[in-house]
């Protein structure tokens, strides 16, 4: 982020904001005052099934229901992730 102090006018903040659901990055601009949207998160306990190629297949353990993430919304998690794993 850059916090930014014109000569005129009022401060602001200007950062990259990268987005969890595609790895786009953005460049988003802050003025004193802003809010922003609290997003909704919800925690649960997951099985890591697999890795197939950019993919990482997880398991709902209360629903079965299965969902892939990819290669940046793992990160570095998937250094220590094994196949069978409860993850959060």
């Amino acid at each position: 982020y850059q916090h930014v102090k014109p000569g005129k006018g009022a401060a602001f903040v200007r950062a990259k904001i990268k987005s969890f659901l595609d790895g786009k990055v953005i460049e988003k601009t802050f003025h004193a005052g802003d809010k922003c949207e609290e997003p909704n998160l919800v925690e649960k306990t997951m099985q890591y099934l697999y890795h197939d190629g950019d993919t990482y297949q997880f398991m709902d353990i209360e629903s079965y229901e299965q969902i892939a993430l990819n290669d940046s919304q793992v990160g570095e998690a998937s250094k220590w992730m094994l196949d069978g794993m409860q993850v959060q």
